[in-house]
């Protein structure tokens, strides 16, 4: 079996079956995944696929996403996204993201058109608390630089952080500040940001992870509005 592949476009590939694991290891370098995915239809927890051992070097996607599989062992080195990337239910243990990432969305729900009281969602969220429950870390993003990253799913004390640019809010304080309205003073941008944040966690109470972009127009905005959560305590690392 091929293990290492260089500059090379995957078009359409999917991978839904949990009888027969990715294991690896494979490295990917500077390619292109063009309309892929992994586990999207997948509706049963016990029949979750594994992706383990994979890394991926400055590549590419457009389009395509990652259900609620399992990802296990895993390193992403750059990745540039068309788009955001969606990773819907989806499992991490150990995976670790570096470089320049572009926007990453990893949502709580694997059946994004219900909420997270649909079966199926609640099946896969159930069992994802569950594994991350014996687990000593998740996600490791401490060296990532996202244009954007929402992480709806995993519990933030599982994900490693920079504690200079990527922050851990504590979700009941911040929402008990938001509806004291006692949180005006942030940037407009920011708060509309946070309000959604702070919304879309409402079934969970997931605590989350605000990351400080790249230097552009929105970094001074993003760390204005960081400072004024550290102020009013809000900020637990």
């Amino acid at each position: 079996m091929k293990t290492t592949f260089q500059g090379e476009t995957f078009d359409h590939l999917s991978y839904q079956e949990a009888a027969l694991p990715f294991r690896g290891p494979v490295t990917c370098t500077k390619c292109m995944f063009r309309w892929c995915y992994v586990g999207s239809r997948v509706k049963d927890i016990r029949k979750r696929p594994l992706v383990e051992n994979a890394t991926l070097k400055n590549c590419r996607t457009v389009n395509g996403g990652v259900g609620p599989a399992l990802v296990r062992d895993c390193v992403v080195d750059g990745l540039r996204t068309a788009g955001p990337l969606f990773c819907r239910g989806t499992c991490f243990e150990r995976v670790t993201l570096r470089g320049r990432i572009g926007t990453l969305i990893i949502d709580d729900c694997a059946v994004p058109s219900e909420n997270l009281q649909d079966p199926v969602n609640l099946a896969f969220w159930k069992d994802n608390l569950d594994r991350y429950a014996s687990m000593d870390w998740a996600l490791d993003i401490s060296e990532a630089e996202f244009s954007e990253f929402t992480c709806r799913s995993v519990p933030a004390h599982l994900i490693r952080t920079d504690p200079k640019r990527q922050f851990v809010v504590n979700y009941k304080a911040t929402k008990e500040a938001w509806d004291q309205g006692l949180l005006k003073d942030l940037p407009q941008e920011f708060a509309l940001t946070l309000g959604i944040k702070l919304g879309s966690r409402k079934e969970t109470g997931l605590d989350f992870v605000v990351c400080l972009p790249p230097k552009n127009v929105k970094y001074r905005m993003e760390k204005e509005g960081i400072s004024v959560l550290k102020k009013k305590g809000l900020v637990i690392r």
